[in-house]
């Protein structure tokens, strides 16, 4: 090839005439950023490691640190208000998803994923939420006392139920039972159910079919009932320790003189934390005859992307956001979401996350005996079932009751509105989010005024104290109000009282969180809009409150509940 002798020259001109005018600017212009929402994940370290990747992809966090996570995640969805990156942790209605999200499935990126994972995901064949890490709940063993006693791990409840006389036999007690919180015992029901018919696809379709209301439950599950019947009996799933905490549990397993621990969150590997002692194993939740196992799957998170990138003016939005799916989608993407070291990776390729001793369980997973943890739609069902659950195990109810209180609850939360308060006219910004809840509190506390923070991203800090969610029209409930009281479920109205000046100057600083000088904003809130001006002390609502203002304003507890004082509220401008 003939090389131009005269390109450096000229090269050199255009740079030099180009620095020269001063005006000439070839620089690529910033790519817009893409939302998302957090609460999931490690926010800051995600966005360095995705800048050091792709340096010229922007993130923008959306704050939501309030008190209903998942119910704001699918309320985004369901009024169609999603950020780019729509994160969840429990996977929404399969119409919900076709209509906002984007299908993944024939990108590249998305063939990095186990089966069994996908499986878990899809909806008509398409994936349009992919999986983030993932713990695994089965049922711990002590293979240390195991290996001392020469006793085989039973892979099957026939060769349980022949084990737990031997263990009994050798002084050892069987089980350390978590059963503090009513969803211990609902989860340990379908966990059974799970090996029982539950995963299989006439399980899945009565599923659907029961919480619909077009479905009974008994006939269905009378092989589940009698299945736990033998487990309370056997001593695995054990009555008395109904009042055992997940702490209480894991400290009596860890004493080193009990054969197993059933627990609803994840173990570590070893008597001490420091990887001493006894050794321990995980063993998924068994079958009669071992053939349908299963390890209880719990993903901490799920990512898609909003349809909205799809129109041609946010094309280089959809290629940016497509680059994020695929850096997560690789193991230090992976690595990065997961955080917390007990997390398993759900790619083909990782292998087991990071400890040895998940090798047979990534095997098994990956072979199709698993199942993920029961939760979307049955949120209404969970606690007074799981209740009557604790009542069986404690000998003091029955399984045939536990299903008479499941399709009694079901019915209860198909009622036409059930709960409602009021249907809203109409969304509400953040800002008139805030105004509301102001007045509320109020009314209910007879103050003057109120100074309601805001949620919002500094920088990785976040504020708790505030509004982080939004009301959308339609009808309103405790859950729904769940997702923007500041206060939560039970907490209480706090006031100060403050002078005009000392009212003037908070509006004006905001609540300094962190005292870190980047304080988040407040919305003052009055009776008529108006702003106060007597020179009298007012008496004020507030949420968001640091040392120095509780202490200058005298902070007063009301001891009214935040969650009475809006359904009170909204009921009455219904």
């Amino acid at each position: 090839m003939v090389k131009n002798k005269r390109l450096p020259a000229f090269i050199a001109t255009v740079i030099a005439m180009g620095l020269l005018a001063g005006c000439a600017d070839f620089s690529e212009p910033a790519h817009e950023p893409l939302t998302i929402l957090t609460g999931y994940y490690n926010d800051t370290a995600l966005e360095m490691a995705l800048k050091e990747e792709y340096p010229e992809i922007n993130l923008e966090f959306i704050s939501y640190r309030g008190a209903n996570m998942t119910e704001y995640g699918h309320r985004l969805l369901d009024v169609g208000e999603i950020p780019d990156i729509y994160t969840t942790k429990v996977l929404p209605e399969a119409d919900l998803q076709k209509e906002r999200l984007i299908d993944l499935s024939g990108y590249e990126f998305s063939s990095r994923y186990a089966v069994s994972r996908l499986n878990e995901c899809s909806v008509d064949g398409s994936i349009y939420l992919l999986p983030c890490n993932f713990s695994v709940l089965g049922i711990y063993y002590n293979k240390t006392l195991f290996e001392k006693h020469g006793w085989e791990v039973p892979t099957s409840f026939y060769e349980l139920e022949a084990l737990v006389p031997k263990i009994r036999e050798a002084g050892v007690k069987v089980s350390a039972t978590n059963m503090g919180l009513a969803g211990n015992g609902f989860q340990y029901l379908f966990n059974l159910a799970d090996t029982v018919f539950l995963r299989t696809p006439e399980g899945l379709d009565w599923e659907e079919e029961f919480l619909r209301g077009q479905a009974s439950a008994g006939e269905k599950w009378a092989d589940t009932i009698a299945y736990m019947q033998r487990w309370i009996d056997l001593g695995m799933i054990n009555g008395g320790c109904c009042g055992m905490t997940s702490k209480e549990a894991k400290e009596a397993f860890a004493k080193g003189d009990t054969a197993f621990l059933v627990s609803g969150s994840a173990f570590r590997f070893s008597q001490n934390t420091d990887g001493s002692g006894d050794q321990y194993g995980l063993m998924p939740w068994l079958s009669l005859d071992g053939s349908s196992n299963r390890y209880i799957t719990n993903t901490a998170c799920y990512f898609g992307l909003s349809a909205g990138l799809e129109i041609p003016r946010n094309k280089q939005k959809l290629a940016d956001a497509l680059k994020f799916m695929d850096f997560i989608s690789t193991e230090k993407g992976q690595r990065v979401l997961a955080g917390d070291s007990s997390q398993l990776l759900p790619l083909e390729e990782s292998g087991a996350f990071p400890a040895e001793e998940y090798l047979d369980v990534v095997n098994m997973l990956n072979a199709g005996f698993s199942a993920p943890l029961t939760y979307k739609g049955w949120e209404d069902i969970i606690v007074p079932v799981g209740e009557e659950c604790r009542e069986w195990c404690a000998g003091r109810s029955t399984g045939e009751k536990v299903i008479a209180v499941m399709e009694r609850t079901l019915l209860d939360s198909l009622q036409e509105e059930p709960g409602i308060c009021t249907v809203f006219p109409e969304d509400l910004t953040l800002v008139e989010t805030a105004a509301l809840v102001g007045k509320a509190f109020m009314a209910a506390a007879d103050a003057d005024c109120a100074l309601i923070s805001l949620g919002g991203y500094h920088n990785g800090k976040e504020n708790d104290q505030g509004v982080n969610g939004r009301l959308f029209k339609g009808p309103v409930n405790d859950v729904i109000i769940s997702t923007f009281n500041p206060l939560g479920w039970v907490d209480t109205i706090k006031t100060v009282t403050l002078t005009n000046e000392e009212l003037t100057a908070l509006e004006r600083e905001g609540f300094d969180r962190y005292h870190d000088g980047d304080p988040f904003p407040y919305v003052l809130v009055t009776a008529d809009g108006s702003h106060p001006e007597s020179s009298r002390r007012y008496r004020v609502v507030i949420c968001g409150c640091t040392e120095e203002t509780a202490k200058t304003g005298s902070l007063r507890d009301t001891e009214i509940c935040g969650m009475d004082a809006l359904r009170s509220y909204l009921s009455a401008l219904s």
